[in-house]
């Protein structure tokens, strides 16, 4: 965990931690880039130290569902889900190559508790932090749309295990 905001608030402090535990103080945003496991509840309460009830927690992850065990454990606060989608092929049998090409989408997981006005504001403040480090992406009005899409698109043997058994042999 770091807390650095190039140029906002509170920027004035770096701090880095092997464990959200050795938080001191509840932060503005939670980023939570780990892989999506199915853990419930152990990454939201292994966070606790580090988020209060103002703090925005962010979640980039792959697959539907991802927000549900956050929302359980803090009710009150933001939740912005993202989708990250990043180039790459398989020029032949285990090369992969990334390309330059990348785009984060992400929009509000709604809080029906929260204020007209908060999340929004707190999505907002997110945009500028993610522009000022030149990170390329999209606000969606529907981002469990984009959730659904990412994975039909990046895991479709899962959702047809048969899906090469149907095509015909030509």
């Amino acid at each position: 965990m770091s807390h650095k905001t190039n140029g906002f608030s509170g920027a004035d402090k770096l701090a880095v931690f092997k464990s959200p535990s050795e938080a001191t103080t509840p932060y503005s945003y939670v980023v939570c880039a780990h892989k999506a496991l199915k853990l419930d509840n152990v990454i939201p309460d292994a966070l606790s130290p580090a988020i209060g009830p103002d703090t925005t927690i962010v979640i980039i992850q792959n697959g539907v569902g991802n927000e549900d065990p956050f929302r359980a454990r803090y009710p009150d606060n933001t939740i912005i889900s993202c989708v990250t989608w990043v180039g790459a092929t398989q020029s032949s049998p285990g090369v992969i190559q990334h390309m330059k090409s990348e785009n984060t989408e992400l929009g509000l997981f709604p809080n029906v508790s929260a204020s007209p006005e908060t999340e929004p504001a707190n999505l907002d403040t997110f945009t500028q932090l993610l522009r000022s480090g030149g990170t390329p992406f999209t606000v969606e009005e529907d981002i469990q749309t984009k959730r659904w899409e990412k994975v039909v698109v990046s895991r479709p043997s899962q959702l047809c295990p048969s899906q090469t058994t149907l095509l015909p042999n030509y």
